[in-house]
């Protein structure tokens, strides 16, 4: 549900939540431009969560999920530190976005094909997912 925090379901917990975070400009990053044709490599597509459980070997607390992200791409896993927001209960069904064309590591016992893509809010990992539900699979631009 778009909006809510991930932890309790109130907007109004959300909110007081955003409102403690730190706030940076792009003025006071340090950031390299890149062209239209390089942002254009990177492949980031929804997928939906259909199976997570922890990943006992991290050296940091991380759940390892299987993601379904429909016929073209298929199901991949991932080794994902959204422990401190999240339950396991909380993620399968879940849809989020992904990275599908990173080159694959081992973080753990689990080899990371994808990577899930969130914000730190500085109590953890809040995850990007669609305003309302698309096919998986379908590419983020």
């Amino acid at each position: 549900m778009p909006g809510v925090d991930p932890k309790d379901g109130s907007t109004s917990a959300f909110l007081s939540l955003l409102s403690k975070t730190k706030k940076v400009g792009i003025d006071n990053v340090n950031t390299k431009q890149i062209n239209v044709d390089d942002f254009d490599r990177v492949d980031v597509r929804i997928g939906t969560i259909i199976a997570a459980e922890a990943n006992k070997k991290a050296r940091k607390s991380a759940y390892k999920l299987t993601v379904d992200l429909g016929s073209e791409i298929g199901i991949k896993t991932s080794s994902a530190q959204i422990t401190e927001l999240y339950t396991i209960e909380q993620l399968v069904g879940r849809q989020a976005v992904f990275c599908v064309n990173l080159v694959p590591m081992h973080i753990g016992s689990v080899r990371s094909e994808v990577r899930i893509l969130g914000g730190d809010n500085g109590n953890g990992v809040v995850l990007l997912h669609p305003a309302m539900p698309l096919a998986n699979g379908t590419r983020v631009f």
